[in-house]
């Protein structure tokens, strides 16, 4: 057999170091763009679960229209009208001097569509 030198064995240990660094640094380069790749689930499910709640909201929500009362308020017409998530759709009320959309109705009158309207905002959509 052949005598091993002290050296030989340093060397063996840095090499083997020297390999599972390389190897290591391999399988990142092979599955780092797949990570980019893949879809954020929670932020997937937000967008889906938004919506899903915005069509039930236009299925069963109805918004009251409303008409200067001449006394610096408002009244109701009596006319209910289905939500519309849509910045156009008006409730005939002004807030700080913009007209209110139905957003903004839901959310002044503290409706059950505010959970609605935070999974929404937090979609990053914006109403």
């Amino acid at each position: 057999m052949t005598d091993m030198k002290k050296n030989d064995t340093i060397m063996n240990k840095t090499d083997k170091k020297r390999i599972e660094r390389r190897s290591l640094l391999k399988a990142g380069a092979v599955i780092a763009p797949l990570a980019v790749t893949l879809h954020g689930g929670v932020a997937f499910a937000t967008v889906n679960s938004a919506g899903r709640c915005i069509e039930n909201m236009k299925t069963h929500v109805k918004i009251p229209l409303f008409e200067d009362d001449n006394n610096g308020g408002y009244q109701s017409t009596g006319v209910m009208e289905d939500f519309s998530p849509e910045n156009t759709a008006l409730t005939g009320r002004f807030v700080g001097g913009q007209p209110e959309t139905h957003w903004q109705y839901i959310e002044n009158e503290q409706l059950s569509g505010l959970t609605c309207l935070q999974s929404f905002t937090n979609a990053g959509l914006t109403p």
